[in-house]
């Protein structure tokens, strides 16, 4: 596991598309980092991966934004 840059598009209450220079395998589970500027600190969030393919030169994919307290109830 090792940190990977991305850049952010049509995000939603739901979820978010991600370009990025590597694949991600469809169903894992991704920590990301959104910066925030006022605290100068990133927040984490957790999203899945719910597809990805190849889009010029680079990849794309659609993430499912992950609420992990619920996670952690299910998994009980």
């Amino acid at each position: 596991m090792h940190p990977e840059t991305g850049l952010g598009v049509d995000i939603s209450q739901g979820g978010i598309g991600l370009i990025t220079e590597c694949l991600l395998e469809e169903g894992n589970l991704l920590k990301l980092y959104f910066p925030v500027a006022e605290t100068k600190t990133n927040l984490p969030v957790y999203a899945q991966v719910m597809w990805a393919k190849p889009a010029n030169g680079k990849f794309r994919a659609g993430l499912s934004f992950w609420d992990k307290p619920a996670w952690r109830k299910s998994q009980r």
